[in-house]
């Protein structure tokens, strides 16, 4: 059983939460020309760069 260690879980969360927000993002941006859609492509970015990160960290490499 392969175990994760601290900020693996956490995260791959935080990357997919970040990945969803990027995409409900877009789609009211482009399809409702929302300004909500930038807020959340902004949010989006942040999230999935964190993420990515804490995954890197939590795996070790960086």
């Amino acid at each position: 059983m392969y175990g994760f260690e601290k900020g693996v879980l956490e995260g791959a969360i935080c990357t997919c939460i970040g990945v969803l927000m990027l995409v409900v993002g877009f789609g009211l941006y482009f399809f409702e020309n929302s300004i909500v859609g930038m807020v959340d492509i902004g949010s989006g970015t942040v999230l999935t760069t964190m993420g990515v990160l804490w995954w890197r960290k939590g795996r070790g490499g960086g």
